[in-house]
């Protein structure tokens, strides 16, 4: 585990946090595509020697990874219903079951991709990436630099050419929304861990980090004036990628070791469970009310986030124990 990447997770999570208070505009839609990408590089960067010996299961693979997914989004839906079901009863039969089965973001209708908790559509998402990687990382890893370099130009050519004809209510749920148009963040992490591996990787001194940083916020503050359909995802591909590639190396500079800190690392293993808990605890703030400042907003929905994401994870891998167990004694 690389201890700065695994911290990032968290502090992307916390952005999306503050997206959602509202009080940081970027940190959504960054946030969702720093996700995916470190998604595809972590993985390619766990898989890689199994995918070219040839030794990798897909279906284990795959087992493995949504067997957390659904227990964790069922476990999400059973806390919507018992608190809130009184504010959305209305979504009808079959939005429930694409929700239910984690498709409702295939579906173009806010009626289905952001039915119930709307932080279940990251879910539909990573789910397809999860299905698709198997396939992606084989041929990335295994193609030769000049294919995989025509490659990349071509479809990232198709892509942006088909963003830009999109009509305007077609942007949200296509481009930021859609599993087809989304698992290209993953792809690019992906992509980024074969033309990193292999390769010595020089950490950045405490400088190097500090003007990082400062090119990424140089990002955040042109994100206002770039049109939305860019702006929803391929935008961020750029700085994501150069945040993944400046930490891989795991440095001794300021900022890495504030980022491979106990309490950082340990919040961002728990991350992905914090960023299903926000949203329901944000909900319960906005429909039973609260403190009216964000001075008090901030910290006290964060701590019950917090809170909430260490129950969850808790009571998932306790799930995840008992299932293991009954598999064994089979």
């Amino acid at each position: 585990m690389i201890k700065s990447l695994q911290a990032l997770r968290g502090v992307f999570a916390f952005m999306i946090f503050l997206h959602h208070v509202p009080v940081f505009p970027a940190g959504g839609d960054w946030g969702v595509s720093f996700f995916l990408v470190i998604s595809g590089f972590l993985l390619a960067r766990r898989y890689s020697d199994d995918l070219e010996g040839g030794s990798f299961d897909h279906m284990a693979f795959v087992r493995r990874r949504v067997s957390r997914i659904y227990p964790l989004h069922w476990l999400c839906l059973f806390v919507f219903f018992a608190f809130f079901a009184h504010f959305s009863l209305d979504n009808g039969r079959l939005v429930m079951l694409f929700n239910i089965l984690l498709l409702q973001s295939w579906v173009p209708s806010v009626n289905y991709y952001f039915s119930y908790y709307p932080e279940a559509w990251f879910l539909s998402v990573i789910v397809f990436c999860y299905a698709l990687f198997p396939v992606v990382a084989k041929g990335v890893l295994k193609a030769s630099s000049r294919r995989l370099a025509v490659w990349a130009v071509g479809v990232v050519t198709v892509y942006l050419a088909v963003v830009n004809a999109l009509g305007s209510n077609w942007v949200l749920p296509l481009v930021y929304i859609s599993p087809a148009f989304r698992c290209l963040d993953f792809i690019v992490g992906v992509v980024l861990y074969r033309l990193l591996c292999g390769r010595r990787i020089g950490a950045l001194s405490t400088l190097g980090e500090l003007a990082m940083l400062a090119l990424m916020a140089l990002f955040v503050l042109v994100y206002a004036y770039v049109p939305e359909r860019y702006a929803l995802a391929s935008y961020w591909w750029v700085p994501s990628v150069i945040l993944i590639a400046a930490f891989a190396a795991d440095g001794h500079g300021t900022v890495s070791r504030l980022l491979s800190s106990r309490p950082m690392v340990a919040f961002g293993n728990m991350s992905f469970y914090f960023y299903m808990s926000h949203g329901l605890v944000l909900q319960a703030y906005n429909d039973f009310g609260g403190p009216a400042t964000l001075w008090a907003l901030i910290p006290g929905c964060f701590v019950a986030s917090v809170l909430l994401a260490a129950v969850l994870e808790r009571i998932v891998d306790g799930v995840m124990r008992i299932a293991v167990r009954a598999r064994g004694a089979k």
